[in-house]
């Protein structure tokens, strides 16, 4: 807290930058470990319920388990009835309306990752113009100022720096893990829609 006050002004927006990348690595992490957790047993209980024709109880496992693999599942279901060449249109769309909740947050982590340091920078440079200007006065009052006034003054300017480095460089290692476990479950999605559209496809033919 004393880091934070001797920080000045800037030290305000970086702590709230850090709580706000917190929150969307906490959040994100929780989203996609909840679809990848659930996503074998989801699809396993999916298909038995597909190859027995229990159409029902599919759109109820559906309902039970809402998340991108389940509008996935809701969408094929629905266009069971349609041609193979348009249920694939089907899910292929199902899948981009998908995408935007997969990658929801990850800008906003991004633009905290390098906002971060140049808000730092910002605080630093500020702090440095208010100790040549305190310089400039004690000098004119006719006092001494010695190095440990410009010292001081400098070591509490380059706090804003640490702190936007660190903030920066935790958010961009974040989204970095973040970004690969969404495209993972992106890859997951597209092989999962491939089965589905098999699976459907059969139904229709038998």
């Amino acid at each position: 807290m004393d880091w934070i006050m001797l920080g000045g002004p800037v030290m305000a927006p970086l702590l709230v930058a850090s709580l706000v990348a917190v929150a969307v690595i906490v959040e994100r992490f929780r989203f996609y470990h909840a679809i990848q957790t659930q996503r074998k047993t989801f699809l396993d209980e999916l298909y038995d319920a597909l190859d027995v024709h229990e159409t029902k109880a599919a759109e109820e496992l559906c309902r039970r388990h809402p998340g991108p693999l389940a509008s996935l599942a809701m969408a094929a279901i629905a266009a069971s009835d349609r041609e193979r060449e348009d249920l694939k249109e089907v899910m292929a769309e199902a899948g981009e309306r998908e995408l935007p909740a997969l990658e929801a947050r990850l800008g906003l982590l991004a633009t905290i990752a390098h906002v971060s340091p140049m808000l730092g920078l910002l605080g630093t440079v500020l702090g440095i113009v208010i100790s040549f200007q305190q310089f400039q006065q004690v000098a004119k009052a006719g006092g001494q100022p010695g190095p440990e006034l410009m010292a001081g003054g400098i070591w509490q300017a380059l706090i804003t720096t640490v702190a936007g480095l660190t903030i920066g460089i935790v958010s961009q290692i974040a989204h970095n893990w973040l970004f690969t476990l969404k495209e993972r479950l992106v890859r997951d999605m597209e092989d999962a829609s491939f089965e589905l559209l098999e699976i459907v496809a059969d139904k229709r033919r038998r």
